[in-house]
């Protein structure tokens, strides 16, 4: 299947793949291939990668040209996945949103106890055709050597990232329940501790915890994580999520801002940009706050709940025209 054996890509927003298996109950498993992918891509400099929650409000049947104008894109990535018994195929296609049409595609196969594999190896087959020198993060010899992750323990993670996202108490209590069974099953799988970490600290800011039972249980999650990944650009902006939570002193501040600034250099991502934001805000720093709320609304277009937040921040520093202008692109 494979069209070219290297594309030039300014910026893309990869779309949730389809679930083509029979049983169509997979979506957790699709949805977490595509955030891979969307993690893996933004750590390309010079690239600019959308984030889900804008490219994935285009499932099904959707216009490669008017995503491309929505979205400010020049390529799309989108993909299917099938599972038949213990087998899984997974097809993956990148194409032009100027005249829709394709520029590469390749079809991976592998069975069910691999699929943790399989996610890597598609991401490194995408790094190869849009950027073949890319040097992965975690690439340097010293570094520990990357584990194979079980493909059960890899099942509930995903399981549990799915539920966090729902962002919702009911939903929240599921996601702890699939990352701490993750986690009995492999203790040192990094990013289950990052996903726990998150949903403690959502448990705050969309259920009934405190601030301070939120940091308790999420900040030993981030630095069991960190320990594990020191340069996982999401365990990092997760960190300074948290201790934004705690400023009390200037330590705190100082930690919270560099774990910032390294996600930052490792993944231009529009969440980092808004939880930035939020710590500037708090240091009132109000001109780096306009420039990270712009940015993460470029690379998060779509989301309504971002420009609410700029609104009511415009609105607080005594803006209410902008504030306005912008809770009208937010309705």
């Amino acid at each position: 299947h494979q069209i070219a054996s290297q594309i030039r890509v300014n910026s893309i927003a990869v779309l949730p793949f389809d679930d083509l298996s029979s049983t169509q109950d997979n979506q957790h498993f699709t949805d977490g291939l595509s955030d891979a992918i969307i993690n893996q891509l933004s750590q390309i400099k010079q690239l600019k990668v959308i984030s889900r929650y804008s490219s994935f409000t285009y499932r099904g049947k959707y216009n490669a040209t008017e995503i491309g104008q929505a979205l400010k894109v020049d390529t799309l990535l989108d993909g299917s996945v099938q599972k038949m018994g213990e087998q899984v195929r997974i097809n993956v296609r990148i194409f032009s949103t100027k005249n829709g049409q394709q520029l590469w595609s390749k079809t991976f196969d592998s069975d069910n106890q691999n699929s943790f594999k399989l996610q890597d190896n598609i991401s490194a087959a995408i790094h190869a055709i849009i950027q073949p020198d890319y040097v992965p993060i975690d690439a340097n010899p010293s570094s520990r050597p990357t584990k194979a992750i079980s493909a059960q323990a890899y099942e509930w993670y995903l399981m549990g990232q799915y539920h966090w996202r729902q962002r919702n108490p009911k939903a929240l209590a599921k996601a702890v329940t699939y990352f701490k069974h993750s986690l009995e099953l492999e203790p040192d799988y990094a990013d289950a501790h990052v996903g726990l970490a998150i949903t403690y600290a959502n448990l705050h800011h969309f259920a009934n915890w405190s601030e301070k039972k939120a940091i308790d249980k999420a900040l030993p999650q981030i630095e069991k994580a960190l320990a594990l990944k020191p340069n996982s650009p999401t365990a990092l902006a997760a960190k300074g999520m948290i201790l934004t939570l705690h400023l009390g002193d200037s330590t705190l501040v100082q930690q919270a801002e560099q774990a910032f600034l390294r996600s930052l250099e490792l993944d231009d991502n529009a969440t980092t940009h808004r939880w930035y934001s939020s710590l500037l805000n708090r240091l009132g720093k109000g001109s780096q706050v306009i420039q990270h709320m712009n940015r993460a609304i470029e690379l998060n277009p779509l989301s309504p709940s971002l420009k609410r937040s700029y609104s009511k921040y415009l609105r607080s520093i005594g803006k209410p025209d902008s504030a306005q202008r912008m809770y009208q692109r937010a309705l």
